[in-house]
């Protein structure tokens, strides 16, 4: 007996797999990795369209309410008027950023 023998033989196990059982195992693990990957794109996949149907859902029932909300925020928009918060009228209620160059009016006494 050798000593590998003697060793399988001792700790009670059996002799490892050959090579044909190795390439099962392999072949075996790649195709649980695959079908995990395909069913995970699956499970995505009718995630998102279960989550768009819910949107879709959520929108059409609240069309009406949003409407309401639109036209009431144009009314408010309409009854402030081209009047900015801070008194100045703007032109056609739009506010555009910059700087102003204000003209010396030759009525007006000169500042000091």
């Amino acid at each position: 007996m050798t000593d590998d023998e003697e060793r399988l033989r001792l700790s009670g196990g059996s002799p490892g797999p050959g090579l044909l059982g190795r390439i099962a195992g392999i072949a075996a693990g790649a195709l649980l990795l695959i079908g995990a990957a395909m069913l995970s794109l699956v499970v995505l996949g009718v995630l998102v369209v279960l989550g768009l149907l819910g949107w879709g859902y959520l929108r059409w029932k609240t069309r009406h309410l949003r409407a309401q909300i639109d036209e009431h925020l144009r009314a408010a928009a309409g009854s402030a008027g081209s009047v900015s918060p801070a008194g100045s009228a703007t032109a056609a209620g739009r506010v555009i950023e910059g700087e102003a160059v204000r003209e010396p009016d030759p009525d007006d006494p000169p500042h000091r």
